[in-house]
């Protein structure tokens, strides 16, 4: 009998044969990635990274400044601009009135620090000309010296300083963060002495506040005159190398990679699908082809296959293409976690390609689904790419169960690393880019894994009880019969009853009477499988 191996020859020499016979279609499977992966390298060519071979320093600056602040743009308003408190007593209306006269505001009091919040934030209009509000503590309204002082800075939630006064959309002081998703070289607003962009602490006047609040209470209590002088300066930045290009990789490196594989993986559901179609799998199996090696055969077709794809494309993503440099798409990241990842995301699709195939019977509707399900796969990671810094952990790992979104989330990943000028090597693998994020780049290694995995069940689990026309169903249920797991002892144990039976069966009124002749040839209970017992052929032929 003819073994696997020789099964498995077959297979993928019929394999090789459809590839030759479809030239174009194969060149365009293999060189589809590596053009995707050339207008990479196009792109990362428009900007050479700037050098900066010396220190860069900063001059002292006064936070009590408040030109080309929010609060300039207030106090030229036509009623000037506010500084509302609470609450109202002795000694807090002498450190506000001492606060207001700096920063050259008017004084509004609450009661309290509920009804300075209402009256905030339920007034319309309000907050276009009230800087913040001062909230001291309330149990303390009727004293008149503070034993600690406890003071809360209230600004608006959103930033004033980039938009007017009439914008519909502002934006937050990201406070849940340390640092920018997505981090450059260099120090933030390099060019600028007081630092920030958005949230800015000096634009939106809140180092003026703070600095007039404090000198003021340190007047009242310390009841002195005389406040010493207070400059802030920036803390020097060694020499560095600024990509700015990696900003605009951000957005498009993962949507690139997806359209590589786009035509690749509607091609493979197709071809697979054409042999369900034509009756070609069914023929195969007739002639004793199991269904695991018809899969496994696929598989490593397309395997190798990617593999030459993948070998390229990472080729054109680490070496560097550009005269009198080193710089690359991925400049600091290991090519071998590139490598590693880019056919983990291969397998994940395969498998995905797979799964599509076990609905469809045919090749042109197996197909078009499949287009659209590939773009699918990616559109959990858009809708939420602009708000990954507020996912949880959960969230982010959930969606990662979709290959492609998981894809994206990886080279998001390998981006971030990039940007604080290590890249994505062995050592962070399961290190955070930034304090603030909780998804590693080991967890995707996984979840491509357990993506591969879920597609394939569902494929076997489909098509076991979907076979099509010409296939024997199995029932929804049959993961949980003891037949599945067990079924190599289930059948010997009928098989023995059936031997054990056999002579009364055989006296019943459907036999008819044996003559009383010498036996020749005597048939018991005929029954034959494939091998390992999984495909009944003929089941318990009476004499």
């Amino acid at each position: 009998m003819t073994g696997p191996w020789t099964k498995f020859r077959l297979l993928m020499w019929k394999n090789w044969v459809l590839q030759k016979r479809h030239p174009v279609q194969t060149l365009v499977e293999i060189l589809a990635p590596v053009v995707f992966s050339v207008m990479l390298v196009l792109v990362r060519s428009l900007s050479d990274p700037e050098t900066y071979p010396d220190p860069t320093f900063y001059q002292p600056f006064s936070p009590g400044n408040t030109s080309g602040t929010v609060l300039e743009l207030l106090a030229n308003s036509s009623v000037g601009g506010l500084i509302a408190y609470s609450p109202s007593n002795s000694l807090t209306q002498s450190i506000m009135k001492k606060t207001a006269e700096r920063l050259d505001m008017q004084l509004i009091a609450a009661p309290n620090e509920s009804t300075l919040i209402q009256g905030l934030t339920q007034t319309v209009g309000a907050m276009k000309l009230v800087l913040a509000g001062i909230v001291f503590d309330d149990n303390l309204s009727n004293e008149t010296i503070f034993p600690d002082i406890k003071v809360k800075i209230r600004f608006p939630g959103e930033i004033r300083s980039t938009f007017s006064f009439t914008s519909n959309s502002p934006a937050n002081w990201l406070t849940n963060l340390l640092f920018p998703t997505y981090q450059t070289k260099g120090p933030r607003s390099n060019t600028s002495d007081v630092g920030g962009n958005t949230p800015g602490y000096f634009p939106e006047g809140f180092l003026a506040l703070q600095h007039a609040l404090s000198s003021s209470l340190t007047e009242v209590l310390a009841d002195t005159e005389t406040i010493p002088e207070v400059l802030l300066q920036r803390f020097p930045y060694p020499p560095y190398l600024y990509d700015s290009l990696l900003v605009a990789l951000q957005n498009m490196v993962s949507f690139i990679i997806l359209l590589s594989l786009t035509y690749t993986s509607i091609s493979i559901v197709k071809v697979i699908t054409s042999e369900k179609e034509l009756q070609l799998k069914e023929t195969m199996k007739i002639m004793g082809l199991p269904n695991w090696l018809h899969w496994t055969a696929w598989f490593v077709n397309n395997f190798l296959m990617l593999l030459i794809s993948v070998i390229l494309m990472v080729v054109m993503l680490k070496v560097p293409w550009y005269s009198g440099t080193d710089v690359t798409v991925f400049t600091h990241s290991n090519w071998l976690l590139i490598f590693i990842f880019l056919m983990l995301y291969a397998v994940a699709m395969i498998c995905f390609c797979f799964m599509i195939t076990s609905f469809f019977s045919k090749a042109n509707s197996a197909s078009t689904v499949a287009g659209l399900a590939w773009f699918v796969l990616f559109a959990p990671y858009l809708f939420i790419q602009n708000n990954y810094t507020e996912l949880t952990l959960s969230t982010k790992l959930a969606t990662s169960l979709f290959s492609n979104t998981a894809m994206g989330y990886g080279f998001q990943l390998i981006l971030m690393h990039e940007g604080t000028g290590k890249g994505i090597q062995w050592d962070n693998v399961w290190e955070p880019a930034t304090q603030d994020d909780d998804l590693y780049f080991g967890h995707l290694i996984i979840f491509m894994l357990l993506d591969s995995a879920i597609y394939l069940l569902i494929a076997i689990y489909v098509e076991a009880v979907f076979p099509g026309a010409y296939g024997v169903p199995k029932p929804w249920y049959f993961l949980f019969q003891k037949s599945f797991w067990c079924e190599s002892q289930v059948a010997r144990k009928k098989m023995g009853k059936e031997n054990t039976d056999f002579s009364e069966k055989r006296q019943e009124h459907n036999f008819e009477q044996e003559p009383e002749l010498p036996i020749g040839v005597q048939i018991r209970n005929l029954h034959k499988v494939t091998s390992q017992l999984e495909t009944i052929i003929v089941s318990c032929l009476p004499p």
